[in-house]
């Protein structure tokens, strides 16, 4: 027996359960094709010109100048902290990690004709504290409600900082919650993993009265440089046109809305979540490696499948996440590192799912070829017609995300835990965003509540659910069949 099967024998039932979960999203079932490795990234001077933004933060800065009062580039997190908490301790922790990671003290602003990042001196930011434990537990809860709803949508002052806001709440002495929120112009989703693992780390060593952990190899502004000398304007160029043929004229997306479409898009959104049961993730599982494709390829292939059912376009273009971090030295960066990559898909209803699923996995793999391409140059490259009430290029999203650290030990008696938080900001007209952790598969509608009801958002949703069974039940599936499992609305022609 393996020395790593005879530990996980002595796991109890739900440990193992959480290990083989875990072990399940690093074989890489879950997330899209990660990043291949990049040319190592060397440090730059910190002179007296301020270092240069990353396109995707001089595309921020855009945005924001665009709508100024949004939260919809916000970037929140929140966690339960049980045990015996050290406000002093857990102030040192924040100050610690604020000055390893010179993105947490970063502002945008324009220079000469250029964006550019401006890194305050690392000083100690206040961890307000906020004292709910002596109210009653239904005032308790909803004065919490409250407090997470303020901190995640008040706007960031891009132009001006700081672009991080960090609270704590207590709830009685051995609860707290922390709330933390950054705008996406200084962090992203991985960046959250690696903020967890710091804390718990940080916070261990401060507890023992040991150093800060050791300097960064490269920092966020590093990386923009880095990306700055590589996509010189011939390569930009050049990748630009070879997904031109490929993007070019692609359709809108245009599904049946409950409401009229806004003149203006507003990012006002919701949420609706959903689990696929366990029988039928495993055959989804099941079917990915029958095909020689991940859980995410086969998954994406199912909601291009309910897309067509719903909206009746067969061609579409759907926007794809990934992280970006194919470099070592970005592994425990905080920064927004994150790049959208656009893939059309056409469906044939005379072909099989399989092949379906073969084509995402084309598609996909080619896209991925140009995942260094910032979205935004390729939006200006394009010049596709713009409405400002929808987002360019593609306006629908389908994303898996990479499996989080879990809950983390601060100390024997100490445990941060990750909350999930109810979203009320949508950038897309509609979204699935999914998750395979703990061996479970869930996942979110994220919608625009200016465009549709929660009860139109609730019925596509089960009949993804539906979809799902009836993919795991019979992969090699014709599209047509598939079709029928959604019912079309009033006025869709398939």
């Amino acid at each position: 027996m393996t020395s790593s099967l005879s530990q996980l024998v002595k796991l109890s039932p739900d440990q193992r359960r959480e290990a083989v979960g875990r072990l399940r999203c690093q074989a890489g079932v879950g997330p899209a094709p990660s990043a291949p490795a990049a040319p190592l990234i060397r440090r730059t001077a910190r002179d007296a010109e301020p270092p240069v933004a990353s396109h995707f933060q001089e595309q921020l800065l855009f945005l924001h100048v665009l709508h100024p009062r949004s939260a919809a580039y916000n970037i929140p997190f929140r966690a339960r902290i049980s045990g015996s908490l050290d406000i002093a301790t857990f102030s040192e922790t924040i100050a610690r990690i604020t000055a390893r990671h010179e993105a947490l003290r970063t502002h945008l602003e324009l220079f000469d004709g250029r964006t550019v990042q401006r890194i305050a001196p690392a000083g100690r930011p206040v961890v307000p504290v906020t004292d709910l434990s002596m109210l009653a537990a239904g005032e308790r809860a909803e004065a919490l409600r409250l407090a997470v709803a303020a901190a995640v949508h008040e706007p960031f002052a891009v132009r001006q900082g700081p672009l991080v806001r960090v609270q704590l709440v207590r709830l009685s002495d051995s609860e707290h919650e922390l709330i933390w929120v950054a705008h996406h112009a200084v962090a992203d989703g991985q960046s959250l993993h690696a903020l967890v693992r710091e804390i718990a780390a940080t916070y261990r060593a401060v507890s023992a009265a040991g150093g800060p952990l050791p300097p960064l190899p490269v920092q966020y502004a590093d990386l923009a440089a880095h990306q700055r000398e590589r996509l010189t304007d011939d390569r930009l160029a050049a990748m630009i046109e070879h997904r031109r043929p490929l993007l070019e004229g692609a359709p809108d997306f245009d599904p049946p809305t409950d409401l009229p479409r806004p003149a203006v898009q507003d990012f006002a959104g919701a949420m609706l979540e959903f689990e696929v049961p366990d029988a039928v993730a495993e055959r989804l599982h099941e079917a990915g490696r029958k095909f020689g494709a991940t859980l995410f390829m086969t998954l994406f292939a199912a909601y291009r499948v309910l897309l067509a059912s719903w909206t009746g376009q067969y061609d579409l273009t759907i926007g794809t996440s990934v992280a970006g971090r194919g470099s070592p030295d970005t592994d425990q960066l905080i920064g927004p590192l994150l790049n959208v990559v656009p893939t059309r898909i056409a469906v044939g209803s005379d072909k099989t799912f399989r092949s379906l699923v073969e084509q995402v996995r084309d598609g996909i793999s080619e896209a991925m070829d140009y995942q260094e391409l910032p979205l935004g140059q390729l939006v200006r490259g394009l010049a596709p017609p713009r409405d400002p009430g929808r987002n360019p290029l593609y306006q629908t999203m389908f994303d898996v995300n990479e499996c989080g650290p879990g809950p983390q030990a601060l100390a024997d008696d100490l445990t941060l835990t990750q909350l999930p938080i109810a979203l009320e900001v949508s950038q897309m007209d509609v979204a699935v965003v999914m998750a395979n952790e703990l061996d479970t598969l869930t996942g979110r509608f994220e919608y625009r509540s200016a465009l549709f009801r929660e009860e139109t958002i609730k019925a596509l949703s089960d009949a993804f659910l539906r979809l799902l069974a009836a993919v795991g039940n019979n992969p090699d599936a014709r599209v047509a069949d598939l079709l029928g499992v959604v019912p079309a609305p009033a006025g869709v022609r398939r």
